[in-house]
């Protein structure tokens, strides 16, 4: 059975601190302070404060630290804090009270629309990498794409071993009576429209722009059956470990983090993913601004992103990086290209997250 069908291995990673730190906290604890502008000696680099970082925590956030944060502050001298949970409502506070404490942020693909079309990010420089050897799709001027994963349906390995017992498509993932199943799907709009839509039977180049009535109605088909709506990105795979579920959408990530620390006996489909770009951009008005854009240089260089899809699977931006990682974590590299897959659309999201996710919430409890 190759990674194309179903890749066998996970469960979910240990969670990332969701710490609470802010700017003036985290320079008490450091002894810094923000009196002296960036420079790129280390001395003073320290005296700028430390470079605030926002990731999403768990093990995206653990191999960060270990290829990019701990490194970049080695060669630089620049500390880093890092503080998980990107939120868009709190990006635009910052930004529109002039009161901005994050520096760096990791944004999904339709924060990166609203933040060029709001205003919430500072323009990448044109000499901070090479553009024209990244992948076209990863190419925007407010934002630099970091790497590519993706999302599909992750099942048991040893309870259900044998192809007809678990989904392969979202519309057998909807099929109850089919294949029957406890089953789960994260809590949040976004994806789960794109999902619906697939499984009431929409080819995945038609999805966007997504009929937002047709997907409610195909949501209201599989409400009945999802066991347990998780927040969490990486909790459906421990769910499935656990035997508290036995179908899930989650991410390939997750699987091969568990399947490399303890064997875990998860699989994950690859049919019908949602691909999709992680983006880095720095907040518009960022305190340590130079700084930003310096560690941006440093985490867009080959080298790193290959160090980081050694250790995550998540696929670099650089085609010419694909051959340098590791063979055996290949098959789960994702592949914007792969045929049957969704790339999210985060132009299609602009305007329209807020009020579906409002519609999502007020669905779930009705």
């Amino acid at each position: 059975m190759t990674a194309d069908r179903t890749a066998k291995g996970s469960k979910a990673s240990a969670s990332f601190g969701r710490t609470s730190i802010d700017r003036r906290v985290a320079l008490k604890l450091m002894g810094g302070g923000l009196a002296a502008p960036f420079v790129l000696r280390s001395a003073e680099s320290r005296a700028a404060g430390p470079l605030i970082v926002v990731n999403y925590g768990g093990a995206v956030a653990e191999a960060k630290d270990r290829v990019l944060y701990k490194p970049f502050t080695e060669l630089t001298g620049i500390p880093i804090v890092q503080v998980a949970g990107p939120d868009l409502a709190k990006i635009r506070a910052q930004v529109e009270s002039g009161d901005v404490e994050w520096d760096v942020v990791d944004v999904v693909d339709p924060w990166v629309y609203a933040g060029e079309e709001f205003g919430f990010y500072e323009k990448v420089p044109e000499s901070l990498y090479d553009r024209s050897a990244v992948i076209p799709a990863a190419r925007r001027d407010y934002s630099c794409g970091s790497y590519v994963y993706a999302g599909g349906m992750a099942h048991s390995s040893i309870r259900y071993a044998e192809e007809g017992q678990y989904p392969l498509s979202w519309a057998e993932f909807w099929d109850v009576e089919k294949i029957p199943g406890r089953r789960a799907l994260l809590n949040r709009v976004i994806n789960n429209l794109e999902l619906a839509l697939m499984a009431d039977g929409v080819p995945p180049e038609e999805v966007y722009p997504c009929d937002v009535e047709r997907a409610f109605r195909s949501l209201d088909r599989i409400k009945p059956h999802i066991a347990v709506w998780p927040t969490p990105a990486g909790q459906p795979v421990s769910l499935i470990e656990a035997d508290e579920i036995d179908f899930a959408y989650n991410f390939q990530q997750v699987v091969v983090q568990r399947r490399r620390e303890a064997d875990a006996p998860v699989a994950f489909s690859f049919n019908q993913c949602l691909l999709g770009i992680l983006w880095t951009a720095v907040m518009k008005g960022a305190p340590n601004k130079d700084a930003a854009f310096r560690f941006l240089e440093f985490a867009m260089k080959p080298e790193q992103q290959i160090a980081f899809a050694n250790i995550t699977s998540n696929a670099p931006v650089y085609p010419a990086a694909f051959s340098q990682i590791d063979k055996s974590l290949q098959p789960w590299v994702p592949d914007l290209n792969r045929e049957g897959s969704l790339v999210i659309n985060g132009g299609w999201w602009l305007g329209k997250e807020e009020e579906l996710t409002i519609r999502f919430k007020e669905w779930l409890i009705s």
